[in-house]
């Protein structure tokens, strides 16, 4: 055992003998198990069920973006293909053919030296098309990688702020629970002959029970769970195998 836990045990126990002798050595002590309270606490499972809604729409909203993504990285690869393959871009094959055939036509040697002249004018204009042309799928592509770049910037700050919205929802409305069982564990309390209550579900800092054995202990979760509940709504009715929901 550690030396920190050691003292927190020292220092509970000494709590303990004196609240004993303050009262005269009839300490009445009850436990409660307020984990078990807080889960199964009709309110908390509604929170639950609105956290796992909440979570099925920002999955459904991110499966839009994603489809978007996807068109755009298909746009990207079409363009990055035709880049490297002239087959693949109409205009450019257009280019390369006819680019092909100034240059079997200028290796004629029938030519005379004005026709000649007259196909290396056409062959130079046809490499600058060519080139325009790759340049423009090139440019192209770049405008498409900084959309994909700006979709995935903004989907990761989409999914950051919506996840942080709904952990700090759950963290609030948690904390309203929480409240409530306690509210419920002391009213309960009240109307008995106890001294203290403690949690028996509590841990120390080391992961320790904070309670470990209680002689004669009073158990109030069950008492103080019935009253959380007497309110809870009706349970949706379950369809029977076979049965016919639209009947």
């Amino acid at each position: 055992m550690s030396r920190q836990l050691s003292q927190k045990f020292a220092l509970f126990s000494l709590f303990l003998s004196m609240a004993v002798t303050a009262s005269g050595g009839q300490l009445k002590v009850a436990t409660v198990d307020v984990t078990k309270l807080v889960n199964e606490f009709h309110e908390t499972k509604a929170v639950v069920a609105e956290e796992r809604v909440d979570l099925e729409d920002l999955q459904k909203a991110d499966g839009g973006r994603v489809a978007v993504m996807q068109g755009v990285m298909k746009e990207l690869q079409k363009l990055q293909n035709e880049f490297n393959d002239p087959s693949l871009s109409p205009d450019i094959q257009v280019e390369v053919e006819k680019l092909q055939k100034l240059q079997n036509e200028f290796n004629d040697p029938s030519l005379s030296q004005a026709k000649r002249e007259s196909i290396a004018t056409e062959a130079k204009a046809a490499e600058m098309e060519l080139a325009r042309l790759r340049e423009s799928i090139a440019t192209k592509a770049k405008a498409v990688e900084a959309e994909l770049a700006r979709l995935k910037k903004d989907r990761e700050e989409v999914l950051n702020r919506r996840r942080s919205e709904l952990n700090q929802k759950m963290r609030g409305l948690i904390a309203d629970i929480r409240s409530k069982v306690m509210v419920a564990v002391n009213a309960h309390a009240a109307t008995l002959d106890v001294d203290y209550v403690f949690d028996e579900s509590g841990l120390t800092t080391s992961g320790v029970p904070f309670l470990v054995y209680v002689r004669n202990r009073i158990d109030l979760t069950d008492a103080v769970l019935e009253k959380l509940n007497k309110d809870a709504p009706p349970a949706p009715p379950t369809d029977k195998p076979g049965s016919d929901p639209t009947k």
